[in-house]
């Protein structure tokens, strides 16, 4: 698939610089995606596609990305304010924040790993734009 922004559906794409730079950061990236009802014969290389996503994954993975990592940035950081000395206190609890906010990242990022095995968690073709 390739990764667009809303940029592309844009009417002042041709004169904003974020358009520019994001025509130029486009990435193309490989996702398994399930056939629903299609023929795979009827598919070809560079044919547009609909890809559609469940609502429920949408709406769990948007609070998994940012809530996860929030509350273990909390944690860290009050975990941190148990230091011993009232200097330190202010000091231990930012990198303890910063530490708690490392690890729910990489908590995400291992359960995004994961989607893409779970056939109930894959993306399914809905429609072919290009026949």
């Amino acid at each position: 698939t390739i990764q667009r922004s809303t940029c592309d559906s844009c009417r002042a794409a041709s004169g904003c610089g974020h358009a520019v730079l994001s025509t130029m950061a486009s990435t193309s990236t490989q996702i398994r995606v399930l056939m629903g009802n299609f023929n795979p014969h009827r598919l070809k290389v560079g044919q547009r596609v609909t890809i559609g996503i469940p609502e429920n994954l949408l709406v769990a993975g948007a609070l998994s990305a940012y809530l996860v990592p929030l509350v273990f940035a909390l944690a860290g950081a009050m975990l941190g304010s148990y230091a011993d000395n009232f200097m330190e206190r202010d000091v231990v609890s930012v990198i303890g924040g910063f530490i708690g906010l490392i690890a729910g990242g990489w908590l995400v990022r291992l359960g995004q790993k994961r989607v893409g095995i779970d056939k109930f968690k894959t993306p399914v073709l809905v429609n072919l734009l290009d026949t």
